[in-house]
Protein backbone atom coordinates (compact mmCIF):
# COMPACT_ATOMS: atom_id res chain seq x y z
CA UNK A 1 0.00 0.00 0.00
CA UNK A 2 2.89 2.54 0.62
CA UNK A 3 4.10 2.11 -3.15
CA UNK A 4 -0.09 2.62 -4.10
CA UNK A 5 -0.92 5.21 -2.47
CA UNK A 6 1.63 7.43 -0.12
CA UNK A 7 -0.92 10.09 0.93
CA UNK A 8 -3.83 7.13 1.94
CA UNK A 9 -0.86 5.65 4.49
CA UNK A 10 0.07 9.19 5.78
CA UNK A 11 -4.13 9.82 6.67
CA UNK A 12 -3.81 6.22 8.38
CA UNK A 13 -1.32 7.05 10.56
CA UNK A 14 -2.61 10.62 11.25
CA UNK A 15 -6.19 9.32 12.47
CA UNK A 16 -4.34 6.47 15.19
CA UNK A 17 -4.62 7.18 18.31
CA UNK A 18 -0.74 6.11 18.94
CA UNK A 19 1.52 4.37 16.16
CA UNK A 20 3.61 1.60 17.56
CA UNK A 21 6.26 0.58 14.44
CA UNK A 22 9.28 -0.93 13.58
CA UNK A 23 12.18 0.67 11.48
CA UNK A 24 11.62 0.07 7.88
CA UNK A 25 10.77 2.31 4.94
CA UNK A 26 7.04 3.78 5.35
CA UNK A 27 8.18 4.59 9.07
CA UNK A 28 9.52 7.64 7.16
CA UNK A 29 6.41 8.76 6.71
CA UNK A 30 5.91 9.11 10.82
CA UNK A 31 9.26 10.45 11.34
CA UNK A 32 8.07 13.87 9.23
CA UNK A 33 4.80 14.10 9.50
CA UNK A 34 4.39 15.60 13.30
CA UNK A 35 0.89 15.13 13.38
CA UNK A 36 1.64 11.39 13.90
CA UNK A 37 1.95 10.08 17.14
CA UNK A 38 4.19 7.24 17.03
CA UNK A 39 7.10 4.96 19.03
CA UNK A 40 9.42 3.28 17.03
CA UNK A 41 10.92 0.35 17.63
CA UNK A 42 13.79 -1.99 17.23
CA UNK A 43 15.65 1.07 15.32
CA UNK A 44 19.74 0.21 15.23
CA UNK A 45 19.98 -2.89 16.65
CA UNK A 46 20.67 -5.06 13.50
CA UNK A 47 24.18 -4.68 12.72
CA UNK A 48 23.66 -3.66 9.22
CA UNK A 49 25.33 -0.58 8.00
CA UNK A 50 22.85 1.70 7.50
CA UNK A 51 22.04 1.08 11.53
CA UNK A 52 25.92 2.47 12.61
CA UNK A 53 25.97 5.81 14.33
CA UNK A 54 27.74 7.53 10.95
CA UNK A 55 24.64 6.71 9.45
CA UNK A 56 22.17 7.70 11.88
CA UNK A 57 24.49 11.10 11.75
CA UNK A 58 24.52 11.38 7.60
CA UNK A 59 20.96 10.30 7.28
CA UNK A 60 18.83 11.81 10.36
CA UNK A 61 21.08 14.84 11.98
CA UNK A 62 21.56 11.92 15.31
CA UNK A 63 23.14 10.35 17.65
CA UNK A 64 22.45 6.70 18.74
CA UNK A 65 19.77 6.93 21.84
CA UNK A 66 19.13 10.44 20.68
CA UNK A 67 15.93 11.80 19.00
CA UNK A 68 14.41 13.44 15.94
CA UNK A 69 15.07 17.51 16.11
CA UNK A 70 11.66 17.66 14.80
CA UNK A 71 9.94 15.17 16.84
CA UNK A 72 7.05 16.50 18.99
CA UNK A 73 6.20 15.60 22.08
CA UNK A 74 4.56 12.67 20.99
CA UNK A 75 6.87 11.24 18.75
CA UNK A 76 10.10 9.31 19.65
CA UNK A 77 12.50 6.46 18.72
CA UNK A 78 12.87 3.86 21.45
CA UNK A 79 16.27 3.11 21.00
CA UNK A 80 17.26 -1.00 21.85
CA UNK A 81 16.38 -4.74 21.25
CA UNK A 82 12.24 -4.61 21.40
CA UNK A 83 10.63 -6.77 24.04
CA UNK A 84 6.83 -7.16 25.50
CA UNK A 85 7.90 -5.67 28.62
CA UNK A 86 9.24 -2.59 26.67
CA UNK A 87 6.58 -1.90 24.41
CA UNK A 88 4.22 -2.09 27.08
CA UNK A 89 6.23 0.37 29.78
CA UNK A 90 6.44 2.65 26.42
CA UNK A 91 3.25 2.65 25.22
CA UNK A 92 1.76 3.15 29.02
CA UNK A 93 3.60 5.89 29.42
CA UNK A 94 2.80 7.53 26.22
CA UNK A 95 -1.09 6.68 26.20
CA UNK A 96 -1.15 8.48 29.91
CA UNK A 97 1.32 11.40 28.58
CA UNK A 98 -1.65 12.11 25.75
CA UNK A 99 -4.57 11.67 27.68
CA UNK A 100 -3.29 13.93 30.44
CA UNK A 101 0.21 15.70 29.63
CA UNK A 102 3.64 15.53 31.94
CA UNK A 103 1.65 15.92 34.88
CA UNK A 104 -0.35 12.54 34.63
CA UNK A 105 2.52 10.05 34.49
CA UNK A 106 2.26 8.38 37.81
CA UNK A 107 5.54 8.80 39.48
CA UNK A 108 9.27 9.73 39.18
CA UNK A 109 10.00 6.56 37.94
CA UNK A 110 7.55 6.29 35.01
CA UNK A 111 8.51 10.07 34.18
CA UNK A 112 12.50 9.13 34.18
CA UNK A 113 11.22 6.15 31.71
CA UNK A 114 8.98 8.75 29.55
CA UNK A 115 12.41 11.31 29.73
CA UNK A 116 14.92 8.46 28.80
CA UNK A 117 16.84 7.81 25.81
CA UNK A 118 15.06 11.66 24.38
CA UNK A 119 16.14 14.31 22.87
CA UNK A 120 18.38 16.08 26.14
CA UNK A 121 16.37 17.57 28.71
CA UNK A 122 16.87 21.49 27.44
CA UNK A 123 15.43 19.88 23.62
CA UNK A 124 12.41 18.38 25.77
CA UNK A 125 11.94 21.52 27.73
CA UNK A 126 12.18 23.95 24.75
CA UNK A 127 9.38 22.19 23.32
CA UNK A 128 7.59 22.70 26.49
CA UNK A 129 8.03 26.15 26.98
CA UNK A 130 7.34 26.87 23.27
CA UNK A 131 3.65 25.28 23.84
CA UNK A 132 3.76 27.16 26.90
CA UNK A 133 2.80 24.45 29.04
CA UNK A 134 3.61 26.26 32.39
CA UNK A 135 2.69 22.91 34.95
CA UNK A 136 5.28 20.93 33.33
CA UNK A 137 7.62 23.61 32.76
CA UNK A 138 7.84 24.57 36.94
CA UNK A 139 7.82 20.56 37.42
CA UNK A 140 11.61 19.97 35.46
CA UNK A 141 12.82 23.38 36.15
CA UNK A 142 12.28 22.67 40.00
CA UNK A 143 13.95 19.23 39.37
CA UNK A 144 17.15 20.59 37.32
CA UNK A 145 17.86 24.02 39.36
CA UNK A 146 19.02 22.07 42.55
CA UNK A 147 22.06 20.73 40.47
CA UNK A 148 22.44 23.66 38.10
CA UNK A 149 21.62 26.74 40.14
CA UNK A 150 23.75 29.43 38.34
CA UNK A 151 21.75 28.27 34.75
CA UNK A 152 20.60 31.10 33.58
CA UNK A 153 17.95 29.89 31.37
CA UNK A 154 16.59 27.28 33.88
CA UNK A 155 16.22 30.54 36.40
CA UNK A 156 14.50 32.58 33.56
CA UNK A 157 12.27 30.18 32.08
CA UNK A 158 11.55 29.03 35.85
CA UNK A 159 9.84 32.86 36.32
CA UNK A 160 7.83 32.60 33.37
CA UNK A 161 6.72 29.68 34.27
CA UNK A 162 5.77 30.81 38.02
CA UNK A 163 4.58 34.50 36.47
CA UNK A 164 2.07 32.52 33.89
CA UNK A 165 1.15 30.06 36.77
CA UNK A 166 -0.55 33.06 39.01
CA UNK A 167 2.88 33.42 41.09
CA UNK A 168 4.56 36.51 39.96
CA UNK A 169 6.37 37.31 43.51
CA UNK A 170 8.15 33.79 42.57
CA UNK A 171 8.66 33.97 39.19
CA UNK A 172 10.40 37.64 39.59
CA UNK A 173 12.67 36.18 41.98
CA UNK A 174 13.84 33.38 39.54
CA UNK A 175 13.69 36.10 36.43
CA UNK A 176 15.39 38.20 38.92
CA UNK A 177 18.29 35.74 39.32
CA UNK A 178 18.81 35.45 35.50
CA UNK A 179 19.61 38.87 35.41
CA UNK A 180 21.90 38.96 37.82
CA UNK A 181 23.79 35.67 36.19
CA UNK A 182 23.73 37.90 33.12
CA UNK A 183 21.18 37.01 31.13
CA UNK A 184 20.41 40.40 29.29
CA UNK A 185 18.35 39.37 26.39
CA UNK A 186 15.20 41.67 25.78
CA UNK A 187 13.05 38.87 26.52
CA UNK A 188 13.99 38.86 30.24
CA UNK A 189 13.44 42.37 30.73
CA UNK A 190 9.43 42.33 29.13
CA UNK A 191 9.15 39.13 31.20
CA UNK A 192 10.12 41.20 34.30
CA UNK A 193 7.79 43.71 33.25
CA UNK A 194 4.66 40.96 33.09
CA UNK A 195 5.67 39.86 36.57
CA UNK A 196 5.94 43.37 38.26
CA UNK A 197 2.51 44.44 36.46
CA UNK A 198 1.05 40.85 37.32
CA UNK A 199 1.75 42.22 40.93
CA UNK A 200 0.38 46.43 40.54
CA UNK A 201 4.07 47.47 40.43
CA UNK A 202 2.69 49.08 36.67
CA UNK A 203 5.51 51.98 37.18
CA UNK A 204 8.48 49.64 37.44
CA UNK A 205 6.95 47.13 34.59
CA UNK A 206 6.86 50.00 32.14
CA UNK A 207 10.73 50.81 33.00
CA UNK A 208 11.36 46.96 32.32
CA UNK A 209 9.58 46.87 28.57
CA UNK A 210 11.39 50.43 27.91
CA UNK A 211 14.97 48.34 28.88
CA UNK A 212 13.61 45.36 26.60
CA UNK A 213 13.03 47.52 23.44
CA UNK A 214 16.07 49.94 23.70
Amino acid sequence: MAAVNIELRTAIYESCFLNLVGSSGPTQLCMFDQSVRYLIFNIGVSGAEDTKPRAFRENYGIEIGHQLRLASLYQRIVWGEDSFETINKYFNAMVRYIEGGYDALIDDQERQLFLKNRESFDNFADRLFDARQWGPIRKLYRHALPTSPDNKVYNFRLGVAETWGKHPEKGLMYIQKAIDLGFDEAEVFVAKGEALMKMGNLEQASANFQLALS
